[in-house]
């Protein structure tokens, strides 16, 4: 469900409440929306791997076939068995080690919605992937928390700001900096003043302010 602000005043609520209110519901609907991005792309894993099986097991009826022709034909399969072992061999590891990368992803990208980056694609653009390792045991990503807290002390407007505080003002300033950074814009163009909340205007913004500069 979306509604503007005007829509808001309609029912009563004061404008003082307003902002709190659009940044809590544009927060909500982000959440959903980042559940559904997770589970889709956990399903396009899903379907690769068994796309590889399907492929994978017509390849192997046709080897069969090939092999029963030959034995037919009363040729020496022993050389063909030995090549095939070694064909199937190669596959599997191919395999298992694309599955890993998906999985490793997978894991990478969920937990930079974690940490709260506006841009993911931009994030993990700034990692330093060699220096990064996958523990498919525990789903963990081995040397990202160390990348991350450098990246957030030198490139801060790539993360939404997150702290504790009892300050209703601050709490809902960075309410309403999660919910542009996912350029929500609930209801109408005018349901966030007509601001530009892409993620480029948005590291624009935060640029120019740490640089101290207006454009």
């Amino acid at each position: 469900m979306s509604f503007t602000r005007e829509e808001l005043r309609g029912i009563g609520i004061d404008d003082d409440k307003i902002e709190g209110v659009m940044s809590l519901h544009g927060q909500e609907i982000q959440s959903f929306k980042d559940k559904v991005s997770q589970k889709d792309s956990k399903l396009k894993e899903l379907q690769t791997t068994v796309d590889s099986y399907k492929e994978d097991n017509e390849q192997k009826d046709n080897e069969l076939k090939d092999l029963q022709e030959k034995a037919k034909n009363g040729d020496d399969l022993q050389q063909t068995i030995s090549d095939l072992r070694q064909a199937n061999q190669e596959k599997e590891e191919q395999r298992q080690k694309e599955v890993k990368e998906l999985n490793f992803n997978h894991s990478l990208e969920n937990k930079l919605r974690d940490v709260g980056a506006r841009n993911i694609k931009a994030v993990r653009a700034l990692l330093e992937s060699d220096n990064l390792k996958f523990n498919d045991e525990d789903n963990e990503v081995i040397g990202l928390q160390d990348q991350l807290e450098k990246l957030r002390e030198s490139d801060s407007y790539l993360f939404v700001e997150t702290s504790n505080t009892d300050d209703p003002a601050q709490s809902s300033q960075q309410q309403q900096a999660q919910s542009q950074s996912s350029s929500y814009n609930p209801g109408t163009k005018q349901g966030n003043n007509g601001f530009n909340n892409s993620d480029e205007a948005i590291g624009k913004s935060n640029a120019q302010r740490l640089l101290g500069k207006e454009e």
